[in-house]
């Protein structure tokens, strides 16, 4: 009876003891103290003014400057504010999961340590920063990250590619476009477009002419969604001569001229072309593509017109070229000589 009385109070002991294990440990974590929903990062999106992306050997930086989001290594090249807001939007979204780690060994395993990380990013409106490390990937769409002011190592949602540091991947890629209801009329070499009241026709028509608006669409689609493959440094492509120069007038009274420059590609032993394009408001000179280029300077008043089919009063009949295509659809009428003709 002793025996079994003293393997209960060893028992309880033991069961106190571990109690009070769990209590110790879960205080040490400050789990309980935890609110699940609280805010990563604690930020206003409209009020930053400045984002600083870093690897171990690269920082990107990218400015607002007079309300425009710009990149100062580039010139100032307008930022994509697309993808920057949705950044900011998503970054400013994140809560806080349990946190997986608290030591800063862990961190250096985590890589979101001082000096071992894949990316810091710092966000800056004038007064005050914020940073955070994220580290390496533990799984599809997820990323460690921890905030410069603390312990803690969190699993966020968001990939590396979110924060890239190349400057190519922050460009503005539609600065060459033009809203097309905004243009009032496109002059090229072989063809000046102006806005009707129906849309986009050619300049001085005559009486029997009609216009091929689909051929329309296809050249004036070249100039509303102009597209650029880099940018081009001045010392690039020095001997390059000029190929094209067209002007786009806008409703509001402004213009903007395209001159597309062509150079050859010294180090190639093919016969290689280069296409360079500068735009009058824009401080900055691009290569793109050849397609564009060859697309305007090809383009002739001839292509964009169509004989307008004229119809007599009675019956809606067709004449002239309409009226020879019905006669030789008909029976009878086989491209061959007539059965008179054939007789003689």
């Amino acid at each position: 009876m002793k025996v079994r009385t003293k393997q209960l109070l060893l028992s309880g002991l033991l069961l106190l003891q571990l109690g009070g294990l769990a209590f110790s440990l879960r205080q040490d974590d400050g789990l309980d103290t935890f609110v699940e929903q609280d805010s990563f990062l604690t930020f206003t999106p409209e009020n930053v003014s400045s984002v600083q992306i870093s690897t171990a050997d690269e920082t990107l930086q990218l400015s607002k400057q007079d309300g425009q989001w710009v990149l100062p290594e580039l010139q100032g090249f307008p930022v994509s504010t697309k993808k920057l807001h949705k950044l900011l939007n998503t970054l400013h979204e994140l809560q806080r999961s349990y946190p997986i780690a608290q030591t800063k060994q862990a961190q250096k395993q985590l890589q979101v340590s001082e000096k071992h990380y894949e990316r810091k990013l710092t966000l800056g409106d004038g007064e005050q920063t914020t940073s955070v490390y994220f580290g390496s990937t533990p799984g599809f769409k997820k990323v460690y990250a921890r905030r410069a002011d603390e312990l803690e190592t969190y699993t966020v949602p968001m990939i590396l590619a979110e924060v890239s540091v190349q400057s190519a991947a922050w460009m503005n890629r539609e600065v060459l476009f033009v809203d097309r209801e905004a243009i009032a009329d496109v002059t090229l070499p072989g063809v000046h477009f102006t806005r009707g009241d129906k849309g986009f026709t050619v300049a001085s028509m005559n009486a029997g002419e009609d216009i091929d608006a689909q051929a329309v669409d296809r050249v004036l689609a070249q100039v509303a969604k102009m597209t650029f493959i880099r940018l081009v440094k001045d010392e690039e492509f020095s001997d390059a001569e000029e190929g094209l120069r067209f002007q786009v007038n806008k409703k509001d009274g402004s213009s903007r001229t395209y001159r597309f420059f062509v150079a050859s590609d010294k180090e190639s032993d093919e016969a290689v072309d280069h296409i360079i394009l500068s735009v009058s408001d824009l401080p900055f000179r691009f290569l793109v593509g050849k397609g564009p280029y060859t697309i305007l300077k090809e383009a002739r008043r001839e292509q964009f017109l169509k004989e307008k089919l004229a119809r007599t009063t009675e019956g809606d009949a067709p004449k002239g070229a309409e009226a020879e295509g019905a006669l030789a659809s008909t029976p009878g009428s086989a491209s061959g000589p007539l059965d008179g003709a054939s007789q003689q």
